[in-house]
C-alpha cells in the first residue's frame, strides 16, 4: 500500500532486458519511476531482494529518523550514478542531499568521522562516505565503525571545550570503487554490500561494451530527473 510501494511494484521483473537494449524500460520512465529503476537495475545490480531491502531501509530512515543499524555500501566502477542519488555530481546536489539539507553529512575520510574534534558530526541525520574506505583505514577502524553504525550516542569533542555526549541518529551509506574497503567478517549484521551494474559506466564505453551516445543519453536523463 502507499504511493512508493505501488510505484516500485510497477518496475519490470526478471524479464528486464539489458539496460543497453533499445527497448530498455528506463527510456519510457520519468520522475520517481525512473529514479527507482536506477536504484534497482543500476545501483542494486538488478537484484530484487537487495532493492526491496534498500526501499525498507530508506522508509525506516526517512519516516522514523532513527539509525537503521545497517550501512549501505555501493560498490561499482566509477560513473554509474551513485553520487546523483547519495552525493553531489557536476550538475548539483544528489537526491538525498536535497532531502536532508543541513542535516546531511559528507565525508571522504573515515578518520574525520572517528577521530577527535568531530563537532561537524553533531545534529546530522544522514552521512555519506564517498571513497572513504581505503584498505588500511577501513580495516584499522573496523570496530569503531561498527559502533558508529549502531550506537545512538556519540561523544563530541570541540577544540578547547570539554567532551560531551549527544544523540546520534545518522544513517550511513558508503560509495566506493574498492571491493576491499571494509573488513566484513562471517556473521556481520551491520553492512549491506551492493554491487552495481557497470554497463553504462565510462569503463564500459572505453571497453566498447557501451556506446558513448547511450551513456550520455542515460546520464543526461538522470541529471535532469534528479534536479
Amino acid at each position: 500500500t502507499g504511493a512508493l510501494p505501488r510505484c516500485a511494484a510497477g518496475l519490470s521483473g526478471s524479464a528486464q532486458p539489458s539496460v543497453l537494449a533499445p527497448d530498455a524500460e528506463w527510456r519510457t520512465l520519468e520522475g520517481l519511476r525512473f529514479i527507482l529503476w536506477h536504484l534497482k537495475y543500476i545501483l542494486c545490480g538488478g537484484d530484487a531482494d537487495a532493492f526491496a531491502y534498500v526501499m525498507q531501509w530508506f522508509g525506516f530512515d526517512f519516516q522514523v529518523r532513527l539509525k537503521p543499524g545497517v550501512m549501505l555500501q555501493f560498490v561499482s566502477e566509477e560513473g554509474i550514478g551513485k553520487s546523483a542519488i547519495f552525493g553531489r555530481n557536476r550538475s548539483g546536489p544528489g537526491i538525498v542531499m536535497r532531502i536532508c539539507g543541513r542535516y546531511y553529512q559528507w565525508a571522504d575520510d573515515i578518520e574525520s568521522l572517528l577521530g577527535k574534534f568531530n563537532g561537524h558530526s553533531m545534529d546530522r541525520l544522514f552521512c555519506v562516505m564517498e571513497e572513504a574506505g581505503t584498505y588500511r583505514k577501513g580495516h584499522k577502524d573496523h570496530n569503531k565503525m561498527k559502533s558508529m553504525i549502531t550506537e545512538g550516542i556519540m561523544t563530541v569533542e570541540l577544540k578547547h571545550i570539554n567532551a560531551t555526549t549527544k544523540n546520534d541518529h545518522r544513517a550511513f551509506a558508503m560509495l566506493t570503487n574498492n571491493r576491499d574497503s571494509l573488513k566484513i567478517t562471517d556473521g556481520a549484521r551491520r553492512f549491506l554490500c551492493l554491487e552495481g551494474n557497470d554497463e553504462l559506466s565510462q569503463k564500459a564505453v572505453d571497453e566498447n561494451r557501451c556506446d558513448a551516445d547511450t551513456r550520455h543519453e542515460y546520464m543526461a536523463k538522470l541529471d535532469r530527473v534528479k534536479n
